[in-house]
């Protein structure tokens, strides 16, 4: 009878210690994991730097940059606050709207004919095309100048502000319309003096 119980206290003990030993023992795909999860990351090689991709810029992007200005450039401007804003918008009305007042009338000197008349205003546009290139490479230079001179307008818009009692936004909001006008004003008066009534003709 004691034979029998120390026979059965040997299996049972026999069988704890295959158990524990199966469990302490890792399987293939845990011993692959844990290799790849240990193994260190691909170093570059001679003459090779790690970098972050970068966003791909296309023909388009780049041409649209050009046209139409950098978005950090518009960033900063934004962050220099509305007399950057002014300043800038002041700059740029002047170097276009002048532009567009010499091709004006250079285009009437060389053809005879003013750009609303039949047929003109394709032409008109490839003629105004090449001084409108002119102004982008100078938009550097514009961005100087705007900074260089935003002080003033941001002087002038606290000062409406102040007379007006109008918040910030409004009296911005007025210099705008301000130069907007007195821009149409001096553009198309430039171009009525100097080109003559064949400039708007429309026949």
């Amino acid at each position: 009878m004691q034979s029998r119980r120390r026979d059965l206290h040997c299996r049972e003990r026999w069988c704890t210690c295959s158990a524990a030993e199966g469990l302490s023992q890792p399987g293939p795909s845990s011993t692959a994991g844990a290799a790849d999860a240990g193994a260190p990351l691909a170093e570059p090689g001679p003459g090779e730097v790690l970098q972050a991709p970068a966003e791909p810029v296309g023909l388009g992007g780049r041409m649209k940059r050009f046209f139409l200005g950098d978005k950090l450039d518009k960033e900063r401007l934004a962050a220099l606050g509305l007399g950057a804003v002014a300043s800038y918008g002041t700059v740029s009305n002047i170097t276009y709207g002048g532009g567009l007042a010499v091709s004006w009338i250079a285009f009437v000197r060389q053809t005879g004919m003013g750009p609303l008349m039949p047929g003109q205003w394709k032409a008109f546009l490839a003629f105004y095309a090449g001084f409108w290139t002119v102004q982008n490479f100078v938009r550097p230079l514009r961005f100087s100048l705007a900074i260089a001179i935003a002080p003033l307008f941001d002087r002038f818009i606290t000062w409406t502000q102040n007379a007006t009692g109008w918040s910030r936004r409004n009296a911005f909001g007025a210099f705008l319309f301000l130069l907007g006008t007195v821009t149409s004003v001096l553009v198309f008066g430039s171009i009525a003096v100097f080109a003559g009534p064949i400039a708007f003709a429309r026949s």
